[in-house]
């Protein structure tokens, strides 16, 4: 199940499917970006 949801976060990355935000986070997720940008109860690409 999880190496599906990665699989297809990263298609969604390179087919630009913004839909996949909506799939794969929760209204309340703390997104963390790898250099350190942190975004808590808003989705991190204001959707």
């Amino acid at each position: 199940m999880r190496e599906k949801i990665i699989r297809d976060w990263f298609q969604a990355w390179i087919d630009a499917d913004i839909s996949a935000v909506r799939r794969t986070f929760t209204e309340d997720a703390v997104y963390t970006e790898c250099y350190g940008s942190k975004s808590e109860h808003v989705h991190p690409y204001g959707i």
